[in-house]
C-alpha cells in the first residue's frame, strides 16, 4: 500500500491544490495536521482535506481555535487564528479540534502532528532529536513513524540504531516551507518495501 502524508497546509489552498494535483497515485492520505493558521484560506481547506484524506490529526493551530490568546506572542499566528475563526463555521472548528494529535495508522505506522508522546504533543522533531522516537516505534511496533510540525523534510532510517526500530520521516509543509525550499511538500510511504519518498 502507498500512503500520501502531508502537514501544515496553513491555509494555503493554492499550495494544497498542486500537492494533490502532483502527488502519484496512492491507496490512502494522510494529513498531519495544521490545516489553519497563517494563511487566508481555512475553510477551503478543511473541505479539501476533509474531501480527500483518511486520517487527519490536530495541530497546534488547531487548539488555538479554542484559545487564540495561546499563540498571541506569534502576530503571524494570532491573526491568522482570527481569521480562522472568522471563516470557519461552528461544525468545522468541532471537527478540527476533534482529531487526534498522535495515532496508529494500521499496523505500520505511527503518526503524530509534533512529537508521538501525549505530555509533548507539540515538540519539535529534528534530526538531532530523532533518535528518541525509537522507544516509541518499538513500542508501537509499527514500521514507520510521521510528524509533522517543524516544516521541514526529512527522513531517518532508524534500523541503523536499533535493528526493530524503523524509519521516522517527515512530509514537510504544504503551505509554509521552512528548509530552505519553497516549493509544497509531501511524502509517500510505501508499506511493503518500507520506504519513503519525500517530494
Amino acid at each position: 500500500m502507498k500512503v500520501g502524508v502531508i502537514s501544515d497546509i496553513h491555509a494555503n489552498k493554492f499550495a494544497l491544490e498542486s500537492v494533490l494535483e502532483d502527488m502519484p497515485p496512492t491507496d490512502k492520505l494522510i494529513c498531519l495536521g495544521d490545516v489553519i493558521g497563517y494563511g487566508p484560506h481555512p475553510s477551503e481547506c478543511v473541505e479539501m482535506v476533509r474531501g480527500k484524506a483518511d486520517v487527519v490529526l490536530c495541530g497546534n493551530h488547531e487548539t488555538y481555535l479554542k484559545n487564540p490568546k495561546d499563540c498571541i506572542m506569534n502576530k503571524m499566528a494570532y491573526e491568522g487564528i482570527l481569521h480562522a475563526k472568522e471563516e470557519l463555521n461552528d461544525e468545522q472548528v468541532e471537527w478540527l479540534v476533534s482529531r487526534e494529535k498522535i495515532s496508529k495508522f494500521g499496523e505500520e505506522m505511527l503518526i503524530a502532528h509534533g512529537y508521538p508522546d501525549e505530555d509533548t504533543p507539540f515538540k519539535y522533531v529534528t534530526p538531532d532529536n530523532v533518535t528518541e522516537l525509537i522507544p516509541y516505534l518499538t513500542d508501537s511496533e509499527a514500521d514507520a513513524v510521521a510528524v509533522g510540525h517543524r516544516h521541514f523534510l526529512f527522513k531517518q532510517d532508524l534500523t541503523k540504531f536499533e535493528e526493530k526500530s524503523g524509519i521516522a520521516f517527515s512530509p514537510g509543509s504544504v503551505g509554509q516551507p521552512r528548509d530552505n525550499d519553497n516549493r509544497a511538500a509531501y511524502a509517500v510511504y510505501d508499506t511493503e518495501n518500507k520506504t519513503v519518498n519525500l517530494n
